[in-house]
């Protein structure tokens, strides 16, 4: 997991967040599963020291299928496409016995993991190929999610601009009524504070929910 964040997390949030006009690292939602390692308290006390400006939150259990993009409209896609491939090459090899002139009883195709682990990793990535394309599939996960606006841009730098510790104006805005509405409260303010608590209860509340 801290491979994940160091060399997958990391690099498209700070792309991404240079696309949206902002300077240094923007803050981020990581929207993640109750697998084990993720909930360890481990990885989140690394997680909390090494990258204070990501936010977890815990899909609770058993919810995957209805709160988590991925496995909403992704997964079966994808595994199908896996299956596709596996089922076309163990026709084509059968295709081949039978025009070698095997016998009936000698119709049988090597399965082995030597032989199908390097098979295997082109199907995957045969299929994943064609997935990554199919844009209108994945943003249909987001909104059967409910997080549909976090795909439009002006939502993103809302949302960047509300989490940031250091609000900080992008380039290029647009037109001035188009701007987005951001209350900025003094550091001292009695707001901050309760909303910071209101933050830390509703963390607190996800965490609940995941572990139970």
């Amino acid at each position: 997991m801290k491979d994940y964040i160091k060399n997958i997390v990391d690099p498209w949030v700070k792309m991404k967040g240079g696309e949206l006009g902002f300077k240094g690292w923007p803050h981020a939602v990581l929207i993640i599963d109750c697998w084990s390692v993720h909930k360890s308290q481990h990885f989140r006390e690394w997680m909390k020291k090494t990258h204070s400006f990501y936010h977890l939150v815990f899909v609770p259990a058993g919810c995957t299928g209805i709160a988590q993009p991925a496995d909403v409209i992704l997964q079966r896609p994808l595994k199908a496409g896996i299956v596709n491939a596996y089922s076309q090459w163990m026709a084509d090899e059968i295709h081949l016995l039978i025009k070698s002139g095997a016998a009936p009883n000698e119709l049988k195709v090597q399965t082995g993991m030597t032989k199908l682990k390097p098979l295997l990793v082109d199907w995957v990535w045969a299929s994943w190929r064609d997935l990554k394309d199919r844009t209108e599939l994945i943003k249909k996960g987001w909104e059967k999610c409910g997080l549909g606006d976090v795909l439009v841009e002006r939502k993103q730098i809302e949302g960047l601009m509300f989490i940031a510790d250091s609000i900080q104006q992008p380039e290029e805005l647009g037109k001035e009524e188009d701007e987005p509405r951001i209350s900025v409260v003094d550091d001292d303010s009695d707001v901050e504070d309760e909303a910071d608590a209101d933050e830390e209860a509703d963390m607190e509340g996800t965490m609940n929910a995941c572990l139970q």
